[in-house]
């Protein structure tokens, strides 16, 4: 008998499992009620519904809503006349929000406007719960702001997998609109495996209009991980073949007062993809979040991911453009990955939708940002106000791959309105040994900017830009111009290298590292109190092509390279390393509409295995700079065709040398030594000799006061008007 009556009772309850209880009425309780329906649910075990049958307000007042403590779908769709947008609103008037307890595991509330509660709209702390299709904090217009007095939606610590919109792997689908909360749009504080999928978050309900939450769009916090922002559905979006499909799971997050998605409280392995983030609804007009559109602070293993490596790019890229200060700011939070997402430009890679302050910052203690990677890993930071990078403070490992600054994908300019970077980190982790620890520019376009291309100041230190372009378009064949120079290294930056050894990504003829031609200014710039900077396997003024009769003439307008006053130990070339005869040391700077190298009032700079050749005015000018290397017996350097001087060398420059170099061609003396104190030209040995011939003029002229210069061993031969003049040197010791 015991037996039966418990299969009696069992079968009972199973019949009471999916009960539907409808609203039939707008009052705050009694039969009907949705606060009885509530009540009903919770008193009768397993997943229940609550179906609609009135359209209108449901005001709550005196006491809150019965919290959800049995597992219920509320599905405003069920009320008369539903197509799209919600026809029920439940009025909360300063009461408790709906609220889901740990006990109602997989419950649904889904097509109701949700306004004006005490706290949050809808507070979950039960786990695989569903929100969709919900207007929170608008009425059901879509477009009339009754703020709820929290966050639009709280996920508590401790509730699991959760989904806050329903998404389509096919078009995109509007799920909830969640817009004029008076703190945050979401917050997921402490939960871990949720998806918050095709929302409008800070926006109405045509993505068009801003009406911001006054907190975040969506914060992270305390812990969040494994979350999900977006997703990875693609629509058959390619935007290199010209598909621009809106990615169908990403949300909109716009126009709220702080931040579109902040990052914090350790927050970790969170994920953000398909997003736009600061901009309309299309992703090409702005709206902005009044702080940067993602904020990451002192929060580690985090990602913004718009590709795989596996398939083409920017696939169901982030937009991040459009934002009141940066697009992505990076603060004291480590290994952070920035893969195929657009900062600055529109979602049809056309468009400028700036943010106002730069695209990608990364700064305080922040370390190991994997920004872009081999293609299709890339990312466009172009378009905004300032910077397309800035990393500053202590900030380092930041790799910059693959990215395009100041320009379109594979296309044309779209500039930042400084420089494409700026480097002012001290960079105190670098460790020459451990790559992981430089900030490092690889395989990147770093054109169309309305300032310099890439700027190091401050203290900056430990970078290097290697098999990069800075001035030119997509294939490093004709000008992408820079309004400023190609790169300033100036402050007190020390232990930057320009150039490298990575085997280049677009197999590029000539096989240099380092392009930099067709900017405004110099190529290369030195000032300030620059130190122990390198530059190698680089050309400057000329493109892609095997030979320098074949190479592309990218010329910059100032000239070539031009080290400043208050610069010393800078190194242009190098010697050869005998154990590696592939690893090339070498530079050349041509066809520069300037002097192609200017050294002025600098101390020891050195050149070596360099190239100067056919720039519009002199190859080389050395002005009051002591202790000056030009050439050896290994590593000779070439001043060749250029219109002006081969080489003028003039003032105080006392232990300097020329040595080992040819000097030919030029269009007027081959080497002018005007009132030059304390230069040697040539050595005691054949090796040292330079070979100066074919020159316009005199192949060495030498006038003025030249006290403590002296000539060496140099085979001066075949000069135009005559071989050597030192007739007019006052001092100078042949």
């Amino acid at each position: 008998m015991r037996f039966r009556l418990a299969v009696e009772l069992l079968e009972r309850r199973l019949a009471l499992a999916a009960e539907t209880f409808t609203v039939t009425t707008l009052a705050n309780a009694g039969p009907g009620s949705l606060r009885q329906a509530l009540l009903d649910a919770n008193s009768t075990a397993g997943p229940d519904t609550i179906a609609f049958a009135v359209t209108g307000t449901i005001r709550i007042s005196g006491a809150a809503l019965p919290t959800i403590d049995d597992p219920v779908v509320i599905d405003g769709g069920t009320a008369p006349g539903f197509v799209s947008a919600p026809r029920v609103r439940v009025d909360f008037q300063n009461t408790r929000g709906f609220t889901i307890t740990a006990t109602a595991t997989g419950s649904q509330i889904r097509s109701l406007s949700i306004v004006d509660s005490a706290a949050a709209g809808i507070t979950i702390a039960a786990s695989s719960t569903t929100v969709a299709d919900n207007y929170i904090g608008l009425w059901e217009n879509g477009l009339t702001i009754e703020a709820n007095r929290g966050d639009g939606v709280l996920i508590l610590a401790g509730a699991n997998n959760n989904t806050i919109g329903v998404a389509s792997t096919v078009a995109f689908q509007l799920s909830n609109v969640i817009s004029g909360n008076r703190a945050n749009g979401v917050r997921i504080s402490g939960s871990s495996g949720n998806v918050v999928a095709a929302n409008y978050i800070g926006t109405d309900a045509s993505g068009q209009i801003p009406l911001g939450n006054v907190g975040q769009g969506i914060r992270l916090t305390a812990g969040a991980n494994n979350n999900l922002i977006g997703g990875e559905a693609t629509a058959g979006n390619d935007p290199k073949a010209g598909i621009f499909a809106r990615p169908p799971q990403g949300n909109l997050i716009s126009a709220n007062f702080q931040a579109g998605i902040r990052i914090d409280g350790g927050s970790t392995l969170n994920q953000l993809s398909g997003n736009f983030i600061g901009t309309s609804a299309s992703g090409n007009a702005p709206l902005g979040n009044r702080h940067d559109g993602v904020a990451i602070v002192a929060a580690n293993g985090n990602r913004l991911i718009g590709v795989t490596a596996i398939q083409q790019p920017f696939v169901f890229y982030n937009v991040v453009s459009g934002n009141w200060r940066n697009g992505l700011r990076i603060t004291n939070a480590t290994d952070t990955v920035v893969h195929a997402n657009f900062l600055g430009l529109g979602a049809n890679n056309v468009t400028r939708v700036p943010n106002r302050g730069s695209g990608m910052v990364v700064n305080g203690s922040s370390q190991r940002v994997d920004a872009g990677g081999e293609i299709p890993l890339g990312n466009v930071m172009s378009g905004n106000q300032q910077f397309g990078i800035l990393i500053a403070d202590t900030a380092g490992g930041v790799l910059s791959f693959n990215n395009f600054v100041g320009q379109a994908a594979f296309g044309g300019r779209a500039a930042n309105g400084m420089a494409g970077v700026r480097v002012t980190s001290s960079n105190p982790g670098f460790d020459i040994n451990d790559e992981t620890t430089w900030n490092r520019f690889r395989t990147c376009l770093i054109g169309g900017n309305n300032g310099n291309g890439i700027e190091f100041l401050g203290m900056a230190s430990g970078a290097e830009v290697t098999d990069t372009a800075i001035g030119t378009n997509y294939d490093i064949s004709a000008a992408l111009p820079n309004l400023g120079h190609g790169i300033v290294i100036g402050g007190r930056t020390t232990k930057i290298a320009i150039g490298g050894f990575d085997p280049s990504i677009e197999k590029i003829d000539g096989g240099f590292s380092v392009h930099v031609g067709g900017n405004k200014g110099f190529g290369i710039v030195f000032q300030g109190k620059a130190h122990d900077v390198r530059v190698y396997n680089t050309r400057v003024g000329v493109g892609v092509g095997l030979t320098l009769e074949s190479a592309y003439p990218i010329p910059n307008a100032a000239g070539g390279v031009f080290v400043g006053p208050g610069t010393s130990n800078i190194t242009i070339g190098g010697e050869p390393d005998l154990t590696k005869p592939l690893v090339r040391y070498s530079n050349q700077i041509g066809r520069n509409y300037g002097n192609g190298l200017t050294i002025t009032t600098a101390r020891n700079t050195t050149v070596l295995a360099t190239t100067v050749f056919a720039n519009a005015a002199s190859g080389v000018l050395l002005i009051n700079s002591p202790g000056t290397v030009f050439g050896s017996a290994t590593a000779p350097n070439i001043v060749s065709r250029n219109r002006g001087q081969g080489i003028l060398a003039t003032g105080f420059l006392a232990g300097s040398r020329i040595t080992g170099s040819t000097i030919t061609g030029n269009g007027a003396n081959g080497l002018l030594l005007s009132a030059s104190r304390g230069i040697t030209v040539g050595g005691t040995h054949s090796s040292q000799a330079n070979v100066i011939s074919g020159n316009r003029l005199w192949g060495l002229l030498a006038a003025g006061w030249c006290r403590g210069s002296a000539l060496g061993s140099n085979l001066v031969t075949g000069n135009s008007v005559g071989n050597m003049n030192t007739r007019g040197a006052v001092g100078l010791q042949t």
